[in-house]
């Protein structure tokens, strides 16, 4: 092996290795990306509302009123019940663990601390 195929072998290596490692920053950033997008995005809803509720019109009254209404909708509990039940059911199909749904022994068994008191002499 000559010097020169030792070169281009290293090169190629090291080109490989470029770019494996290029593409796994690829990733990463898209998915910073996507939070910095996300971010910006509710910035701009948010500051478009308080713009909007500066002014007293019909207009920014009703977008005001539906956004409250929105904001302040709540789910019967109920209908939480049987999404989670649902949720549950799919995800055990699968096989796939869930602790946070898992009611936990030590909730359902409070444990009750006993104080006596101190029959020596104290200091």
């Amino acid at each position: 092996m000559t010097d020169k195929e030792r070169k281009r072998r290293r090169m190629e290596l090291e080109k490989r290795m470029r770019e494996r490692r290029g593409g796994r920053y690829a990733t990463e950033s898209s998915s910073n990306g996507l939070l910095i997008f996300r971010t910006y995005v509710t910035v701009i809803l948010a500051g478009a509302f308080i713009l909007v509720s500066a002014f007293h019109t019909d207009t920014s009254e009703e977008v005001c009123r539906r956004l409250k209404e929105t904001i302040s909708y709540q789910i019967p509990v109920e209908e939480m019940a049987t999404a989670k039940e649902k949720f549950v059911e799919f995800w055990e199909d699968r096989n796939i663990s869930l602790p946070a749904f898992k009611e936990k022994e030590e909730q359902s068994q409070p444990q009750v601390k006993v104080y006596k008191p101190d029959l020596e002499e104290s200091p």
